[in-house]
């Protein structure tokens, strides 16, 4: 059976609304799973994505109407569009947070209920899907939208025209009583009138049977698509309808999507030839879409020469929406942080993945540590160090520390040319003593530990000489010491400067005898400098008051 949708997509200003919305029901396949990828662009403007909003309705069940035939894969649409827009690295559009799912079912996929989960845990909003919750999130993500972010929005739900003016239906809505349900006019003046500029707008909602099929008498409703193009369009928008005018949607139940969700979803994960700068822009996306649409529809007997439709104001056509791995560089290689938000870039600026991180991020670093995919991601919180793959997955986190030390920075050593180190310094959670030094490998595993009664301030890794091993030197307030980073339990040597009212200022690697063998410099607050070799030795006689001890060796 014939079953339409109709899917709508609108950019507006700098903000983007996602809308998903299923006008039109179908008893046929609505499959396809679309990612929505956005990408920034090192040259274009970037959306920020705590100034992004997003409203994804998904509607399978109508809670009113009994003569209202559900839409399956409805729920669906809206999560998979939510999840891949506002946490697949590809698109990052929006934080979860910023994210409202108005919903009315469940969804019919495990891996959809897997990815509402953790939408959950991310911080979205789940509301009903009735009018006026539906009227309320609009208008409350209208407020709060930035300049600088998109206002996305995506209806997945029934769709019907009266007196030529196109409805979507809300859970609650009537068959016949359009003032149940939404105009989708309405709609696009209050994502256009926000403060944003750009916004992203689709809607999957025109299918063919409205009613269920208990019905005998069939309601006089059109169900077909409306022309997008006789909407009232506004600045910077952008409308991606999935039905071409007076054709329907349809669902795809090997996807378990709308065929024009799964179309979208595909192009977003780049799974068709991005730009030369390997970006997907709208056109092309709709581009995609449509082709994809029409093949689908031919495959069943629907020949068409065009399966969607697309509106854009000014230059939204070419506005990038997604990054599209391999075509440009999409390894870590720089981080930058706000607040608790961590983001990590490419190469040319290209924004790769971002991960809200608990606590206060005391340090973040980015370094090869096991030579395969790239490089990792590392970052220190409270008393934790937490590893992230190239590609933005967890690779492992620990709690290097006891509970009452935090720590205080880290560092990756080259113990050898072939072996890594994560080597991270801790001291008392208010600043004073006890220290605690650990050694971590590549993979998580803690090599060892050593305590320290004093505050230690500072470590670094030195070798003698090049056929000498390396070994880590470490520095208190008053201690100096030298530790076999296979072996960090007890010191190779340990000393003191005294006076007490001597501290050190800091320890540097030199060649005190200008004979290619490398010694300690401690430099103290008393303006002297004490010279060690790699034993604990003192070379030369002190200066001033500043006095070195050395207390055991191994």
């Amino acid at each position: 059976m014939k079953t339409s949708k109709l899917l709508w997509f609108a950019v507006l200003p700098l903000a983007a609304l996602t809308l998903s919305v299923s006008q039109c029901e179908s008893t046929q396949h609505r499959g396809v799973k679309l990612p929505l990828t956005e990408t920034v662009p090192p040259k274009p403007a970037r959306f920020d994505p705590k100034q992004s909003v997003a409203v994804f309705v998904g509607i399978r069940r109508f809670t009113t109407d009994p003569r209202v035939a559900d839409v399956p894969y409805a729920v669906d649409d809206a999560v998979d569009l939510a999840y891949t827009l506002a946490i697949e690295r590809n698109a990052d559009l929006v934080a979860p947070g910023n994210v409202v799912l108005a919903l009315s079912g469940e969804p019919y996929k495990m891996e959809s209920k897997e990815r509402l989960k953790a939408l959950r845990e991310e911080g979205a909003t789940v509301v009903p899907a009735d009018r006026d919750s539906l009227s309320e999130s609009l208008q409350t993500q209208a407020r709060q939208v930035g300049r600088d972010g998109i206002f996305i929005a995506s209806f997945a739900t029934h769709g019907f025209s009266s007196d030529g003016v196109p409805y979507v239906l809300a859970s609650t809505s009537l068959l016949n009583s359009p003032a149940t349900s939404l105009s989708t006019a309405s709609v696009l003046e209050t994502i256009g009138t926000s403060a944003a500029a750009r916004s992203l707008v689709f809607i999957d909602a025109c299918r063919q049977r409205i009613q269920t099929r208990t019905r005998a008498t069939p309601l006089n409703l059109p169900t077909g698509a409306p022309l997008i193009t006789g909407l009232k369009r506004f600045t910077g928008q952008v409308v991606l309808y999935a039905a071409a005018a007076g054709n329907y949607a349809y669902d795809d139940d090997v996807a378990r999507n709308g065929v024009f969700t799964a179309a979208i979803l595909e192009g977003l994960r780049c799974n068709v030839a991005p730009n030369s700068r390997g970006f997907m822009t709208v056109e092309m996306l709709a581009a995609h879409a449509n082709e994809t649409v029409r093949k689908w529809l031919r495959r069943r007997g629907h020949p068409v020469a065009s399966a969607i439709q697309l509106s854009t104001d000014g230059d939204t056509k070419s506005m990038p929406v997604a990054t599209c791995p391999g075509t440009t560089p999409d390894r870590p290689e720089s981080v930058r942080v706000d607040g608790s938000t961590m983001t990590v870039y490419g190469l040319d600026g290209v924004k790769l993945w971002h991960r809200e991180i608990a606590g206060g991020i005391v340090q973040k670093e980015v370094a090869d540590l096991d030579e395969k995919e790239g490089k990792e991601v590392i970052v220190a919180t409270g008393n934790s160090i937490t590893v992230f793959r190239p590609s933005g997955a967890q690779w492992w986190s620990t709690d290097p520390t006891r509970p009452n030390l935090l720590v205080k920075n880290f560092f990756v050593a080259d113990i050898t040319t072939r072996k890594k180190r994560i080597v991270v310094l801790s001291n008392g959670a208010d600043g004073g003593e006890p220290s605690y030094l650990s050694v971590f490998q590549p993979g998580g595993r803690q090599e060892g530990g050593y305590p320290d009664s004093s505050h230690l301030r500072r470590v670094t890794v030195a070798a003698q000489t090049a056929r000498h091993k390396r070994m880590l030197v470490v520095a208190g307030d008053h201690n100096v010491f030298l530790l076999d980073p296979k072996n960090v339990s007890r010191p190779v040597w340990y000393g003191t400067v005294t006076p007490r009212s001597v501290t050190i200022e800091r320890v540097d690697v030199t060649d005190y005898g200008n004979d290619g063998i490398r010694d300690l410099a401690v430099h103290t607050s008393a303006g002297h400098t004490l010279h060690l070799d790699f034993q604990g030795k003192l070379l030369g006689k002190p200066i001033g008051d500043a006095q070195f001890q050395l207390l055991a060796r191994k």
